[in-house]
This record gives structure tokens, sequence and C-alpha cells, in this order.
């Protein structure tokens, strides 16, 4: 939490918090935070929130309708209602079928928000490389190559008419956020955001 005071943000998404029993408390800063529960019998999954000080009185609903999903819904005016869905997707060596059930719930979790603006944010481990000419919902940047998990996910923004954000701007290098690994030979960037409103540059 030290480490949000040197940065500016409205909410941060967490993955894989592990922890046994969900949790919700006030930072000394005034900040909230949620944090959901891992699964049952084990480590894996949890999901989390930190809300900045400002956007507290905005918060509606906090839920997390899995290990793998929660979702934070703000009010930001009278019009302005913003459901954020964080997520944490199965890895590369799970069962198909998990990567099948983990989308299946994403597209219900998404439906039942009432938001016009819905964003789904968090590590997809996904690469979806360069758009496809039939493509609508993927952008022209992105310069790694399509994994199978950026198939899943290209898949998931078609069908679900979600923008894949991370593609749709061209970032200089040294301002994108990556993953690293322990040997520092591969780089990735799995943190994505989809949202259900094309994004556009102010």
């Amino acid at each position: 939490m030290e480490g949000t005071e040197r940065i500016k943000f409205d909410v941060i998404g967490l993955c894989e918090t592990k922890r046994r029993n969900s949790l919700s408390c006030t930072w000394k800063n005034g900040a909230v935070v949620f944090l959901g529960s891992s699964r049952e019998n084990s480590t894996t999954g949890g999901i989390g929130f930190i809300v900045a000080p400002r956007l507290v009185q905005e918060i509606r609903q906090v839920s997390f309708p899995s290990h793998r999903i929660g979702v934070l819904d703000l009010q930001l005016d009278k019009k302005t209602k913003v459901s954020l869905i964080q997520i944490y997707a199965p890895t590369a060596d799970e069962d198909e079928a998990d990567h099948t059930d983990f989308y299946d719930e994403v597209r219900e979790t998404a439906a039942k928000c009432r938001s016009y603006y819905k964003i789904v944010s968090g590590e997809f481990k996904a690469c979806v490389g360069p758009k496809r000419p039939y493509e609508a919902f993927i952008g022209p940047h992105s310069l790694e190559e399509r994994n199978e998990a950026g198939e899943l996910l290209a898949s998931f923004c078609e069908t679900s008419h979600f923008y894949h954000g991370n593609s749709r701007f061209q970032k200089a290098e040294n301002r994108r956020w990556m993953f690293l690994s322990p040997n520092e030979f591969t780089s990735m960037n799995w943190t994505t955001s989809c949202a259900s409103v094309k994004p556009s540059q102010t």
C-alpha cells in the first residue's frame, strides 16, 4: 500500500491476492481496499481493488462472483455509472475446460452489470497480436504474435463487443507496463483492459 502513495490513481485492480478470507479496510490515507478470497482449499486466485480517497463516496457495490472475478460499481455522477470487472485468467497449463468456463463466467458477469460503461481488466496472460481483417474490436497496435490465450481473448472481444484497449493506442516502449520473467529474458504485457465503449484519446 505504501507504493500507492507515490503514484496518481483512481482505482487499482489486484490479481492473485491468495487470501483465504475476503477483507475490506480503509488505509491511513483514506483509500479503501477490497480483497476477495482465493479458491477454496487452495491459494489460487483472489481479486481485489484499491479505491482512491476521492472516489470512495462513489462506490455503489463490490462483489466477487468467483476467485477469478471481482466487480466494482461506481456512480460517478447522476448519469454515469461504471462497472469495473477485475479478472485473473487461468494459466496456459490448466485444462481447456477451465479457460472455457472462465470466459463464460466473464461474459455472464458483464451481462449482469447494468452500467453503460463496463471495463474488463486484469491478467489475461494473452497476446492478441496484429489485428486481423475481419476483426472489429481489436486495435492495430500490438507487437507480439498471437498466442492461444490471445485467440480466446480476441474471440471474447468480438463476440461480446468489448474493445481491446491495449491495442488501440501506440505507446512508447518505456511507457509500457510489462511482466519481466525471473531470468529477465522474457517480457510480456500480460495486463489487458477491454471496454464496452470504444476508447478515444483526449
